[in-house]
């Protein structure tokens, strides 16, 4: 019985100890939790600013300044140091940017503008101008940088939008389209109708706008295919005034070339009021389209005046009057002076008539050009019976020929 008693007291008191110890190391564990634990530290204080932005319009045009006016205020009770702005957008470039004050205290405002501009490469759309202003606060001592943004929607148009507006279906874009077509067309007709002698201002009629769309159409096309990152900008000046002048010319070549042998006959075989002689033989009989047969005409021109010559035609002029020749060896007196031999005149006359074809003429012109003979004027052109002293006459304003006549242009005497 003593052993058992001592056998529970020994278990009670084992017992005891067990629930001290296990209440010393939660207190002991609790404490050091505690003393490491940091404190909190006080809240930051915050800084809000409230941006207002707005343009003095909603669309620009290129290289057009506009006016942005700003009103920035401080939410916080912090003070704003350092406040400065910056244009983000590649399309647009600054004129001027706003000063603020180097401090804006707490629930203060401050207005402010702002002057851009639109680049001369600025595209055609809605822009996104974003406006980021930076500032500066201390917080527990320490300053503090913050960036904040705000954007504006700004269009940029092409000239005359507001006009092409006002125009239906869409006319603005036919323009654009027609608009390398519309010089092309002008050009040949007006290289056209002035070789044909009969000048007339070129127009572009009704007829034309069918034609002339589906002509825009295929260029388009083609140089869409060609060049498929190309992109032509109509409302720059310089581009315009390419594209214009660049289809003109074009336009002038087309017709050149189709009528090439007018274009020939106007460069290098045209008469002159003043052409020699030996000049005005050899454009008479040497030119391309030089008739085997000459006719002498008379009548009358717009202002009633009666003229008579040698009937001769050019392109882009108009018809011409001439003065018929007869040729002759030199004169015997200098026996020093090359003179065409029998043989030489048989070949280029018979009876004092050229012969046909185009050799006799050419022989005729060397022989002229040689001094083997000599060129003097038989009949001359009369202008109201009175006879001009000049081998061709050209600026006659709409003859009106009553009367025509078979003659020899040169004569062998």
């Amino acid at each position: 019985m003593r052993l058992d008693s001592l056998a529970r007291t020994s278990l009670i008191g084992f017992y005891c100890l067990s629930v001290v110890g296990t209440l010393i190391a939660c207190v002991t564990s609790t404490s050091v939790r505690a003393e490491t634990t940091p404190t909190p530290s006080p809240t930051s204080p915050q800084v809000a600013l409230d941006i207002g932005i707005t343009p003095s319009r909603q669309t620009v045009g290129r290289q057009e300044q506009l006016d942005v006016f700003m009103i920035v205020t401080n939410k916080s009770a912090v003070d704003v140091r350092n406040l400065t702005v910056a244009l983000f957008n590649s399309d647009f470039a600054t004129l001027r940017l706003p000063s603020f004050p180097t401090l804006l205290p707490g629930f203060n405002s401050v207005n402010a503008t702002a002057s851009i501009e639109a680049n001369p490469s600025a595209q055609f759309k809605q822009q996104q101008v974003l406006f980021a202003l930076t500032y500066n606060w201390i917080s527990q001592g320490q300053w503090v940088t913050a960036i904040q943004g705000s954007a504006v929607s700004i269009q940029v148009v092409r000239p005359f939008d507001e006009e092409a507006k006002g125009l239906l279906g869409g006319g603005a874009a036919l323009l654009y389209l027609l608009l390398p077509v519309i010089p092309l067309v002008l050009g040949y007709q007006l290289m056209d109708r002035s070789l044909s002698g009969k000048f007339q201002f070129p127009t572009f009629g009704a007829d034309y706008v069918v034609p002339a769309f589906l002509v825009a159409v295929l260029i388009n096309l083609i140089l869409l295919l060609a060049f498929k990152q190309l992109s032509v900008d109509y409302a720059e000046p310089s581009t315009m005034v390419a594209i214009i002048l660049g289809s003109f010319l074009a336009g002038l070549g087309f017709a050149a070339a189709r009528r090439y042998e007018d274009v020939r006959l106007v460069i290098s075989w045209r008469y002159d009021d003043h052409d020699e002689s030996l000049t005005y033989l050899k454009k008479a009989l040497l030119r391309p389209d030089a008739p085997s047969a000459y006719e002498t005409a008379t009548g009358t021109d717009s202002e009633g005046a009666t003229w008579s010559g040698v009937l001769l035609a050019q392109p882009a002029a108009g018809p011409a009057l001439g003065a018929t020749f007869q040729v002759s060896t030199p004169p015997p007196g200098n026996a020093n002076a090359p003179r065409a031999s029998h043989a030489e005149v048989d070949q280029v006359f018979t009876d004092g008539s050229i012969r046909p074809g185009r050799a006799p003429r050419r022989e005729l012109v060397k022989l002229l050009e040689e001094h083997k003979l000599v060129p003097n004027r038989a009949v001359g052109i009369t202008h109201d019976g009175i006879a001009k002293d000049t081998n061709v006459v050209t600026s006659l304003k709409e003859l009106h020929i009553t009367g025509r006549t078979a003659t020899q242009l040169v004569r062998y005497t």
